[in-house]
């Protein structure tokens, strides 16, 4: 009995510490949501929306779907071959697919649920209904447990489907009710080769970041290489240039032009840490939001590109600080940020508004600190309501 008294007076005294910082914090437009909201996991891969507006949130744990209000989770108890999701695409036809640790992934809605079993690496279908999951692996002739993984799904206008896996670049046909791979190869691909990000362009070109540089396909089919440096990230901006976030090279920020007839592409301008940026070696992730503005996952910084500053000035400003490795842009324009371990953050439109190019630096950064602490402190209230249920 001592002891559960001393563990409510231990948690009382913390939140009468937070209530006060709170105080002085003042209110925020920053929002957690982590697993004691309903999340499937604190660490958040991607984030992406559908064409409904819902939000798929991939974690370590399975997949989770927020309708605005509540999460619904999806894991191998549900069917899911593995635990850790990569990736979500909704094609134009829509398919729902998803990118695992453990294969690709056909989702129907309308299938039941049966447990993935890790021991067999099956289901354990115990009807003739069809399953939620459906599970298709990539070629893998000596069965080896990380070629199962897809890192990563694009789709074409024309309803073309690419997946990216740590050592190779598949097009992916649907075949009835199978999904069958071929494998893209060229000379230019080095034997390990990760293949970590695609995207279209505006002339149909599939632009592939891998480990080992920078692609471009052609719709026909010619592959050339771009660029020697690889990275994480890629970004079609509403001008038609293409952004390439570094990944473990001192890459920095590159900015892609394409010519008026699409064939050629050069590099127009490289951004670095004499630009703003806060390192120019390890972004997880760029996205161009629907009021144009082109954010940056740099380190464990959120940046906001600023293309009309003066010639005088720095070209990104820090607009807040976190262990993020994932970004989305929701119907209502509020940015979501997916962190490593401490769950997803929703930033109000609202939030990017407060502060101009030329306010007080020392007023920007007690926005950031504030915020950081408003995220602690919610989590720490959390903590508490679970104890004094289960305590």
């Amino acid at each position: 009995m001592k002891i559960k008294q001393l563990i409510r007076f231990i948690l009382l005294s913390g939140l009468c510490l937070v209530l006060t910082d709170f105080a002085h914090a003042g209110h925020l437009p920053t929002k957690s949501y982590t697993t004691f909201d309903g999340l499937a996991n604190d660490s958040v891969n991607k984030i992406v929306r559908d064409s409904r507006g819902f939000l798929w949130f991939c974690t370590g744990e399975g997949l989770s779907r927020f309708d605005g209000s509540e999460f619904k989770n999806y894991t191998q108890n549900e069917g899911l071959p593995h635990r850790n999701i990569n990736d979500f695409l909704e094609t134009k036809d829509g398919d729902l697919l998803i990118a695992t640790t453990g294969g690709l992934v056909v989702f129907n809605p309308n299938g039941k649920a049966y447990r993935w079993n890790i021991l067999t690496a099956s289901l354990e279908q115990n009807s003739s209904e069809p399953p939620m999951f459906h599970t298709f692996l990539p070629p893998n002739p000596s069965d080896e447990a990380k070629k199962r993984g897809i890192l990563t799904l694009t789709e074409s206008g024309d309803g073309r489907i690419f997946a990216g896996t740590v050592t190779t670049l598949f097009e992916l046909e649907k075949s009835g009710g199978e999904w069958i791979f071929h494998e893209v190869g060229s000379e230019l691909f080095v034997e390990g080769t990760i293949f970590a990000s695609l995207q279209f362009d505006a002339f149909g070109y599939l632009w592939t970041l891998a480990s080992s540089g920078i692609y471009r396909i052609s719709p026909k089919g010619i592959i050339e290489k771009i660029d020697g440096d690889g990275g994480s990230s890629l970004l079609l901006d509403h001008n038609g240039q293409i952004w390439v976030t570094a990944s473990g090279t001192e890459a920095g920020l590159r900015v892609f032009t394409i010519s008026e007839d699409g064939a050629a592409a050069r590099l127009k301008q490289t951004y670095r840490k004499s630009d703003g940026l806060p390192n120019e070696n390890a972004m997880a992730g760029i996205k161009q939001a629907s009021d144009g503005r082109i954010l940056i996952l740099v380190g464990e910084t959120l940046c906001e590109f600023l293309p009309n500053a003066a010639a005088n000035e720095l070209k990104f400003r820090i607009i807040a600080r976190g262990d993020f490795q994932s970004l989305a842009e929701d119907g209502g324009g509020s940015l979501w940020l997916g962190t490593n371990q401490e769950g997803a953050w929703k930033i109000s439109q609202s939030g990017f508004v407060k502060f101009g190019r030329h306010s007080d630096r020392r007023d920007k950064f007690a926005f950031y600190e504030s915020g950081r602490r408003a995220f602690y402190h919610e989590r720490q209230a959390k903590y508490f309501a679970f104890f004094q249920r289960n305590v």
